[in-house]
């Protein structure tokens, strides 16, 4: 049996090798790049739009006279109480990172895709528009804009850069 093999004898590429199998082995760039995924998802709560610059809808008249009975008197979606934008989480494993929205467990999923069947506490006909923060198209689809990766990229890439250049 023929078998094709090499070995790598230079000192310098495995001094490489080995600073990049350190670096793999550390959690902190990839915990950067999600607390970077953590600030973009706030930033479309704050610019009031979508993952892809998109505005989100504007409020409805009922939903503005709605808060102001309860001395409300801001017009700015999904921060009413601003309870879902608070409970915008990272955290992390020993082997993966997650950014979450942990706010009663249908109101970000309501709010992300939209329901045109909302009947509010059993109310009349009141359909939520679709406010997307998470970059998800629907529930199986992830669109990163690439604008988001190249930021949450930028620890990682950084910190490989690093490990190649010693």
């Amino acid at each position: 049996m023929n078998l094709l093999s090499f070995t790598i004898e230079s000192v310098p590429v495995q001094a490489t090798l080995t600073r990049i199998e350190k670096m793999s082995a550390d959690m902190t760039p990839v915990a950067q790049g999600a607390l970077k995924l953590e600030q973009l998802i706030r930033n479309t709560f704050r610019n009031e739009s979508d993952p892809w610059g998109l505005p989100w809808p504007k409020l409805r008249s009922a939903t503005i006279d709605n808060r102001r009975r309860r001395g409300n008197f801001g017009v700015k979606p999904l921060v009413d109480s601003e309870k879902m934008y608070d409970s915008i989480r990272t955290s992390q494993s020993a082997t993966e990172v997650y950014v979450s929205v942990d706010y009663a467990p249908s109101f970000p999923k309501v709010h992300q895709f939209g329901n045109p069947e909302n009947h509010a506490w059993g109310g009349p006909l009141a359909p939520v528009p679709a406010r997307p923060f998470f970059p998800l198209r629907d529930e199986n689809t992830l669109d990163v804009p690439d604008a988001w990766l190249n930021e949450i990229y930028q620890p990682m890439n950084k910190a490989l850069a690093q490990a190649i250049g010693g």
